[in-house]
């Protein structure tokens, strides 16, 4: 049960990250911590604010976000039937 909350969350966070002109494949949290690392202001102000309630949110975001691209590269390489479908 705890899977599906995280997963919901993950949800979430992605959706927040297209209201707002996103990725549809990247989460707000990600985002935030890139936009804070390149020194835009409303990163770092997000970013802060995710990392008082949840310390190192925005790093973690942002190496899930990356490790889930390049599962999906791995995923596309594969030369699976389902995913030549899919594309």
């Amino acid at each position: 049960m705890g899977a599906y909350f995280l997963n919901v969350a993950i949800a979430f966070d992605v959706l927040c990250n297209v209201i707002v002109g996103g990725y549809p494949d990247e989460t707000l949290s990600a985002r935030s911590g890139r936009a804070a690392h390149a020194g835009r202001l409303w990163g770092i102000v997000l970013a802060a604010v995710l990392g008082f309630f949840f310390p190192n949110h925005c790093r973690h975001a942002e190496l899930h976000d990356e490790q889930r691209a390049r599962y999906v590269a791995w995923l596309e390489s594969q030369n699976d039937p389902m995913m030549r479908r899919l594309q």
